[in-house]
C-alpha cells in the first residue's frame, strides 16, 4: 500500500496538470479552474497525508 501512493499521487499530479491545460485551450475556463482547485485540494491533502506519517 505505501509503494501505491506515490504513483497514486504522481497519476493525480498529471492529471491535474494536463487536463486544465488542454481544457484552458479548448476554452473551458470554468472547468479548466474546478480542475486546478480539484488538483490543489488533493495535493495539499496529499502532503499532510504524508508529513502525517512522518510523526
Amino acid at each position: 500500500m505505501t509503494l501505491l501512493l506515490p504513483i497514486f499521487a504522481v497519476i493525480i499530479l498529471v492529471a491535474v496538470l494536463v487536463i486544465p491545460v488542454d481544457y484552458w485551450r479548448t476554452g473551458h475556463t470554468k472547468r479548466a479552474r474546478l480542475f486546478s482547485l480539484a488538483g490543489l485540494i488533493v495535493l495539499f491533502g496529499y502532503t499532510v497525508y504524508q508529513a502525517d506519517q512522518l510523526y
